[in-house]
């Protein structure tokens, strides 16, 4: 399954993640860190468990991304949206 057009494909409902307490405590220490830099040990990244930064690793770029084209199709809009920049003539001639 997909959770939009286009996007990553799934083997499971992505929905059933939020059914584990656990899982969604870590989602949001990966959140926090990606928007704060704060790790959740004392030090730098070295100082970090190894499982803790090969989470980041892909969890930051994959979120900097949704991030990204959120705020991309909020300006723009997508082709579904019906917020699409108006007056713009074609060839050109934005006068």
């Amino acid at each position: 399954m997909q959770i939009e057009k286009g996007g990553d494909l799934y083997g499971f409902c992505p929905a059933k993640a939020t059914w584990n307490p656990a899982n969604v405590e870590l989602f949001r220490l990966l959140v926090i860190t990606s928007e704060t830099g704060v790790m959740i040990s004392a030090g730098g990244l070295e100082d970090q468990p190894s499982w803790w930064i090969d989470l980041l690793g892909w969890f930051i770029p994959q979120y900097e991304s949704q991030k990204f084209s959120s705020r991309v199709k909020s300006v723009l809009g997508d082709d579904k949206s019906k917020n699409k920049a108006k007056g713009l003539k074609g060839g050109g001639n934005n006068r």
